[in-house]
């Protein structure tokens, strides 16, 4: 509710009841505003498995090294 009614926007990190959003929203959340908060996934087939019982499913490239793994970053 309030004035980012309708806006989606991708939660980066959750700890204690806090968000931390990947962008800015358009306009600032006000106490009372409402919203809902969906679980994601972080396209591993562990998680699909695990989390979902959805790995059946699963279409990602778990086994292809990540580019910190590569280059040390």
């Amino acid at each position: 509710s309030g004035d980012n009614v309708g806006i989606s926007c991708s939660i980066k990190t959750h700890t204690d009841g806090f968000v931390a959003l990947r962008a800015a929203l358009p306009s600032t959340i006000l106490v009372g505003d409402g919203f809902d908060v969906y679980p994601g996934c972080d396209r591993t087939g562990a998680t699909c498995e695990t989390k979902y019982n959805n790995y059946v499913n699963f279409f990602g490239f778990e086994y292809i090294p990540r580019t910190d793994m590569l280059y040390g970053g």
